[in-house]
């Protein structure tokens, strides 16, 4: 007979109600952590590479903090997904790895149409390429009359 350890080892820093599994998109792998689905129409989740990806940021406030590159979404059962948050330290930007993210999803998930509704200035000109590498998976980008960058408006739920 198998000790109590034993069968439990196997969940050990998982937290309950979560799934996750592996994933890999143009030679990189990802580990996907989301949400079970029960009975709300939704699923939240991180996307983050492996091996992880640490450096610093700066925080809204202007302070260097110590962060960790992840993507995090919540997808809804009829097919619509929003990006939550998209997160690359500074010293690893332009080297793919949020595009990676993003397009991993996008295979993850083939049947779901994605808009980011917090944008800023350096997340609206990203997701405006990514629109323009895949116009069918990612809502359009605008820019306003005053610069700032809005979600167009094709694939947002309400």
């Amino acid at each position: 007979m198998r000790s109590v350890t034993t069968l439990w080892r196997p969940l050990a820093g998982r937290r309950p109600g979560r799934a996750h599994r592996t994933i890999r998109h143009g030679g990189r792998r990802f580990y996907l952590e989301h949400t079970v689905p029960t009975s709300v129409p939704y699923v939240e989740g991180t996307l983050t590479p492996r091996p992880r990806i640490v450096g610093t940021s700066q925080d809204f406030t202007g302070h260097t903090i110590r962060t960790e590159a992840e993507l995090t979404f919540v997808r809804w059962n009829d097919g619509y997904g929003r990006f939550n948050s998209i997160r690359v330290p500074q010293e690893h930007h332009r080297q793919g790895i949020a595009t990676a993210m993003v397009l991993a999803l996008f295979d993850t998930y083939p049947d779901t149409r994605w808009h980011n509704s917090h944008l800023n200035d350096h997340s609206g000109p990203f997701f405006a390429r990514i629109h323009e590498l895949q116009p069918h998976r990612m809502a359009p980008v605008d820019v306003a009359d005053d610069g700032t960058y809005q979600p167009g408006t094709f694939t947002q739920p309400d």
